[in-house]
């Protein structure tokens, strides 16, 4: 019998990159508070995330509905429960972290907003990847005051010291960004606002949003403020089963489900060995960029997929080819 290699030898790593087109329904199963069906979050900082159990089990649905033939989502996903101790897959797959939050904004519809401990994940997610590129870390600035783009971004206006707008100059210059109902001073930081983070941002996203627009919508508030908002700005949808004859609400059929919105982005490292099966011996590199090349560039995961939840844009970083 031929020496198999170690399926270590083969590791490969990438950052999948998730752009919701809808809401996500990655549901925790249970009550909590007000809402019937809440989101998934992390117990230490409150951030919506989406598990990586879910993230892995929609990427395997999504690799059978695509035709992937079943040897090859076994070697990668690892055999179904009643023969798991076969062997083990070869894919690893992390949560799904919260980058970018979308915000309602007075001026640019939405802004894409985020805040440097989401920024230094991101860069730790990279460096744990074994992938280039640095995501710099912001200035510093105080509570009451907001990152844009200076000159490139759509979310500010140029307020008097009454703090009311001012019809428009040649040359204005932006000094205010209203999120939902609360007001940011801008911040003065053109370098790095306009030359330094979106541009490393968007690379470090696999370019799942065009710099252009991504210069125009971004937003960088403080840790704290981003922590409220990721915690009460997410959507809360209220339903109703309708009794089919009489096309009222059924008794007890009323609830609410909670959704993070459309146009949120998420990463998650996945890491992938050579196989573990005896019979055959691919390395991790080969076998990711089968899922890759399978998967496409949509995935839907979460819950409710059958009225429009969990449609989702997806980019990879770290595998060509």
């Amino acid at each position: 019998m031929s020496e198999k290699t170690s399926p270590r030898s083969s590791k490969a790593a990438a950052l999948l990159i998730l752009h919701a087109h809808s809401g996500i329904h990655a549901g925790t199963g249970q009550e909590l508070g007000t809402v019937d069906l809440p989101i998934q979050r992390e117990r230490v900082t409150n951030f919506p995330v989406i598990r990586g159990s879910s993230l892995k089990g929609a990427l395997r649905q999504a690799l059978f509905d695509r035709g992937m033939d079943s040897n090859t989502i076994t070697t990668i996903f690892g055999p179904e429960s009643n023969n798991a101790s076969d062997h083990a897959g070869a894919i690893v797959v992390g949560d799904a972290r919260l980058v970018l939050f979308p915000m309602r904004s007075l001026r640019g519809t939405f802004a894409w907003t985020t805040c440097p401990l989401a920024l230094n994940r991101l860069q730790r997610d990279l460096k744990d990847a074994g992938l280039p590129g640095e995501i710099p870390s912001p200035p510093k600035f105080t509570n009451d005051q907001i990152l844009v783009a200076n000159g490139e971004n759509e979310l500010a206006f140029e307020t008097n010291r009454a703090g009311t707008s001012t019809p428009g100059t040649a040359q204005p210059k932006p000094e205010m960004v209203v999120l939902e109902e609360y007001g940011f001073k801008v911040a003065i930081q053109p370098k790095y606002m306009l030359e330094e983070l979106p541009s490393k941002l968007a690379k470090g996203l696999g370019d799942v949003i065009a710099l252009d627009e991504l210069k125009k919508r971004l937003a960088v508030l403080k840790d704290d403020l981003f922590t409220n908002f990721v915690s009460f700005c997410t959507e809360v949808v209220t339903r109703v089963h309708l009794d089919d004859m009489t096309k009222t609400v059924k008794k007890g059929q009323l609830w609410t489900e909670e959704l993070l919105p459309a146009e949120t982005v998420l990463a998650a490292v996945v890491m992938c060995s050579g196989s573990r099966r005896l019979e055959n011996n691919p390395s991790g590199v080969e076998l990711l960029r089968q899922l890759k090349q399978t998967l496409g560039s949509v995935l839907q995961i979460g819950g409710k997929e059958t009225v429009g939840y969990g449609l989702c844009r997806v980019a990879w970083v770290g595998l060509d080819g």
